[in-house]
C-alpha cells in the first residue's frame, strides 16, 4: 500500500467564540437594553438548497480577482460554482420524459446542449440529437441491436487518456469512456481570431462501468447499452463511476477543472476508513477485491497495463485513491496554496448537499457520488510566467518548494480522478512537480491569438510548440481538423510579413507570420482561410504556412 501522510485540519474553538460573544454583549447591554442581539454570521462554506430545487448553471464564480476591481474569490466560490454547475449538468433536461429516477434524460446526455465525441467520428459537429443513448446519436434508420460493434464504439474509449491504460472492475470488465462538449466549439471561425474560448465553453467526460449481478442500481445514475453495443447479443446497464467537468468564465479563460467520483469506487490508499453515507458501507468495492483488502502486499495498487490487443473483459485492476481531495496535506507552501482551506469547502459543500431533505428524486442518486477537487489559476491574465502551465517545468506539471517557481495553480494542485486518470494519482515527474489536469492542457496567458500546436512539415507532432490557448482543449483540436474543407500551403513571400521572409528559426515570428498569411486571405480572394498551425520551408528558405478553408455548420 501507498505510504499515509498526516491530514490536519484547524477548526474554530467553540468556547473561545462563546466566552468572546459572551464579553461583548456584556459590555453592550447598557446601549442595547430593548434591542435583540444579532446572532453570530454562520460560518463554513453554505450550500443553496435552490441549486437542487431550481437548477442552473452559472458563468462566473463569485469575485473576480484584483484585475477586476474586485476581491479574489475564495475557495468557496469556487467549489459552490463547481457545485451549481455540476447539478445543473446531472438535473432533468428540458427535453425530459420520464419522472424515473435512473431513467430521466440528464442535461449531460442531452445531446442538443452538449455534443457526443469519438475519436473516430469524422462529423463532429453534426446536429445533436435529444435521445439518450449510450455513444451518442443512433444511426439513422437502425434498430438498437444493429448498433455498431465493440471495436468501433469503444476504441479507443476503453483507454484512459494520457497513457492510454485500461482498467478492469472487480467483474473483470474494462470501464468505458464517453465524452461531450458544448456546440460553441463548433464555431471555429469565430474561436481561431480571439486569444480565448468564450464564456461557458464546456467539455464534460464520463466514466461507466457495466453493473453486475451483485451491484444495485439504485446507487448509480444508468444509461443503457443496447444489444450489439458492447460486442455481445446482450444489453446493459452502464453505472456512472466519474465525472470530469471542465468550463470556461470570462474571468478565468484557462477552464475550471471539476471533478467527481462514486463514493464505491475504491478505498483510501493510506488503510483509513472513507466516511460514507449510508447505504454504502455495507456495499463491497468495484475496482478493489476483499482479498486484496486483506492482502494489500500481494496486489499492485494503481498500476494498470496496457494491454496491445485490449477488450472488454479482462483482469480486475487493484485501484485505490491515493490522495481524496487531490492534494498532498502537508508538504505545499501554504503561501501557494491553503490546504485547509480547500478541504473544507469541499467537506462542507458535499455535506450539506447530502444532509438537504426534501430533495427531487431525481438528485437522491447524487448523494452517492464525491466532488473530489476543482484546479484553476488566480490570475490567468497575468503576463507573469509562472501563470502559464507550459512554463512549470519540462512536462508541464505543478513544480513546488522553490519560492522562486511558484505559479498560479490553485484548488486541488495534484488533482486526478481515481477512475479516469488511474495511473497519474499523487505521481510527480523528475523535477518534483505533481502532475494534474494543466499537465495535458496547456495553457498560456501572453497571446494575441488562439492557435493550434505549431507543427513543423514533417517533424515530430508529440513535441510541438504552441503559443496561445488553443491546445487547451484536445476536443477543439480535432473538430479544427475535421472541419477543414480545403488545405494548402501559401508562401509567406506574398506578403512580405515584417518586411522580410520569416523562417522556422524564431517560433513567435511563425506564429505571427502565418496568421498574418492566412487571415489576409493572400491569393484567395474573399475566401476566410485560418492558419492550421502546420508550416514548411521551401528551396528559398521562404516559410510556407498551412491555411485552411473551413466548412459553415448550419
Amino acid at each position: 500500500m501507498l505510504k499515509s501522510r498526516p491530514s490536519f485540519c484547524f477548526q474554530e474553538s467553540h468556547v473561545a467564540r462563546w466566552c468572546f460573544t459572551t464579553l461583548l454583549t456584556l459590555l453592550a447591554l447598557p446601549l442595547m437594553a430593548d434591542t435583540k442581539a444579532e446572532d453570530p454570521p454562520p460560518t463554513g462554506c453554505l450550500f443553496n438548497p435552490s441549486w437542487i430545487t431550481s437548477p442552473s448553471p452559472i458563468d462566473e464564480v463569485p469575485a473576480t480577482g484584483e484585475e477586476n476591481g474586485k476581491p479574489d474569490s475564495t475557495f468557496c466560490d469556487f467549489y459552490q460554482f463547481s457545485w451549481q454547475n455540476f447539478l445543473y449538468l446531472v438535473s432533468p433536461s428540458s427535453n425530459n420524459t420520464s419522472n424515473s429516477r435512473n431513467a430521466y434524460l440528464a442535461n449531460f446526455i442531452d445531446s442538443k446542449q452538449f455534443l457526443p465525441f469519438s475519436s473516430k467520428d469524422k462529423t463532429l459537429c453534426k446536429d445533436g440529437s435529444s435521445q439518450p443513448t449510450f455513444f451518442g446519436t443512433m444511426p439513422t434508420g437502425l434498430k438498437p441491436r444493429d448498433w455498431i460493434s465493440l471495436d468501433d464504439v469503444l476504441d479507443p474509449e476503453i483507454h484512459q487518456a494520457g497513457s492510454q491504460v485500461v482498467i478492469y472492475d472487480v467483474n473483470g470488465k474494462a470501464a468505458i469512456y464517453s465524452t461531450r462538449f458544448s456546440p460553441n466549439l463548433c464555431d471555429v471561425e469565430k474561436i481561431v481570431p480571439h486569444p480565448y474560448f468564450p464564456k461557458g465553453t464546456t467539455e464534460l467526460k464520463m466514466a461507466w462501468r457495466i453493473l453486475g449481478e451483485k451491484d444495485d442500481p439504485n446507487l448509480y445514475f444508468t444509461t443503457q447499452a443496447p444489444a450489439g453495443s458492447l460486442g455481445d447479443d446482450k444489453s446493459h446497464t452502464l453505472g456512472l463511476i466519474g465525472f470530469h467537468i471542465a468550463v470556461v468564465t470570462d474571468a478565468h479563460p484557462e477552464m475550471i477543472w471539476i471533478t467527481i467520483e462514486h463514493n464505491l469506487n475504491n478505498p483510501l490508499c493510506n488503510g483509513e476508513e472513507r466516511d460514507l453515507p449510508k447505504p454504502m458501507s455495507s456495499h463491497s468495492w468495484s475496482f478493489t477485491s476483499d482479498e486484496c483488502l486483506k492482502n494489500p502486499a500481494k496486489c499492485n495498487f494503481n498500476e494498470p497495463e496496457d494491454p496491445p490487443e485490449a477488450g472488454i473483459d479482462g483482469e480486475p485492476t487493484p485501484i485505490c485513491q491515493e490522495l481524496p481531495f487531490g492534494q498532498l496535506p502537508d508538504d505545499i507552501d501554504p503561501e501557494v496554496n491553503d490546504n485547509p482551506a480547500n478541504q473544507k469547502a469541499i467537506k462542507d459543500l458535499y455535506a450539506a448537499f447530502v444532509g438537504t431533505e426534501n430533495k427531487p428524486k431525481w438528485a437522491e442518486v447524487w448523494t452517492h457520488y464525491r466532488m473530489v477537487g476543482a484546479l484553476w489559476l488566480s490570475q490567468p491574465y497575468s503576463k507573469d510566467p509562472r501563470a502559464k502551465p507550459e512554463n512549470f517545468n519540462s512536462t508541464g506539471t505543478y513544480e513546488r518548494g522553490n519560492p522562486g517557481e511558484r505559479t498560479h495553480q490553485r484548488g486541488s494542485l495534484a488533482l486526478a480522478n481515481s477512475v479516469a486518470e488511474t495511473d497519474f494519482q499523487g505521481k510527480e515527474d523528475d523535477v518534483s512537480g505533481l502532475r494534474n489536469c494543466f499537465g495535458c492542457h496547456g495553457f498560456a496567458t501572453n497571446s494575441a491569438k488562439m492557435v493550434l500546436p505549431i507543427q513543423k512539415h514533417g517533424e515530430d507532432p508529440k513535441k510541438p510548440y504552441y503559443k496561445g490557448t488553443g491546445t487547451i482543449s484536445h476536443i477543439f483540436g480535432k473538430i479544427f481538423d475535421s472541419v477543414c474543407e480545403h488545405q494548402e500551403y501559401v508562401s509567406s513571400d506574398h506578403g512580405r510579413v515584417f518586411n522580410y521572409y520569416f523562417t522556422s528559426s524564431d517560433p513567435d515570428e511563425i506564429v505571427d507570420g502565418c496568421q498574418f498569411v492566412c487571415d489576409a486571405g493572400i491569393g484567395h480572394g474573399n475566401e476566410i482561410y485560418i492558419w492550421t498551425g502546420k508550416f514548411k520551408e521551401n528551396e528559398e528558405r521562404v516559410t510556407d504556412c498551412q491555411c485552411c478553408r473551413p466548412q459553415k455548420y448550419k
